[in-house]
């Protein structure tokens, strides 16, 4: 026979230990009442003993036992779990290219040198996440680097830190502040972004990218400038370009790498 329900076996909603503890936050650990002092003690491990602790870092101990306990939060520890997993990956997966010799073959050196580059640059950007808010990526699965790059893109134009030009930081591009290295992995960034924007369906050349990248950087409010405030040029960004090797040509070649490791 079922047992009805009783209203006691309902789930209570989940209480914030933060809000509980702020009646409390100047005063003594005595003070607490039984059941609040059990909770911070499970909450700290015991470990460091509240007294000893200033109001603020009680706060903060707190928010992070809500952060790991909230079940309202649990899609938010997923995200951040299966982020920490991604970067894993890739370190893992450049380690082991990074100890293969490929015994002076130029075809195999050229084969690790591709992969380390896409490698490294796919994680420059699954660490960029870190630092945005969760959920940016809405899909883990199939995640390629094109729609990770794409993610990001869409996560500057959204961040009101950003300019209106697609790829174009305002705080990096004030004159007179941004440097070199500013600049550069501003148009390293927008070249490969607008490589992936043609999608097949043109393809440019350096010089093309260069053009493109150098007319968004003058109509970018504040400008973007070089180093000590000069202005840049076409030639100058084109370098750029060919120094850090973004071109269609590798963008095919990663490409066809990537099918062939699937």
């Amino acid at each position: 026979m079922t047992r009805e329900r009783q209203p006691d076996d309902e789930v209570k909603p989940y209480e914030p230990l933060l809000g509980l503890i702020e009646p409390y936050i100047d005063g003594l650990f005595e003070k607490l009442p039984e059941t609040l002092r059990l909770q911070f003690e499970d909450a700290s491990f015991g470990m460091p003993n509240w007294d000893n602790l200033r109001p603020n870092n009680r706060r903060s101990l707190a928010a992070q036992h809500d952060h790991q306990t909230d079940p309202a939060r649990a899609p938010e520890r997923e995200y951040a779990s299966e982020l920490a997993c991604q970067v894993s990956d890739v370190e893992t997966s450049i380690e082991m290219w990074q100890s293969m010799n490929p015994q002076a073959i130029p075809s195999e050196a050229a084969l690790k040198e591709t992969k380390l580059a896409v490698l490294n640059r796919r994680l420059d950007n699954l660490k960029k996440l870190l630092k945005l808010p969760p959920f940016t990526i809405q899909d883990w699965d199939d995640l390629s680097d094109a729609k990770l790059a794409e993610a990001l893109e869409k996560a500057k134009k959204s961040d009101p830190r950003h300019s209106a030009v697609p790829g174009v930081r305002e705080s990096a591009s004030a004159p007179g502040n941004a440097d070199a290295t500013d600049w550069a992995s501003l148009a390293i960034e927008r070249g490969w972004a607008i490589i992936q924007e043609a999608d097949g369906r043109w393809f440019p050349t350096q010089k093309d990218l260069a053009k493109r990248i150098f007319d968004e950087f003058n109509e970018a409010k504040p400008k973007v400038v070089g180093k000590h405030g000069h202005p840049l040029e076409v030639s100058t960004i084109e370098r750029e370009l060919k120094r850090a090797g973004v071109s269609c040509k590798q963008a095919r070649a990663t490409a066809n790498l990537n099918k062939r490791g699937n």
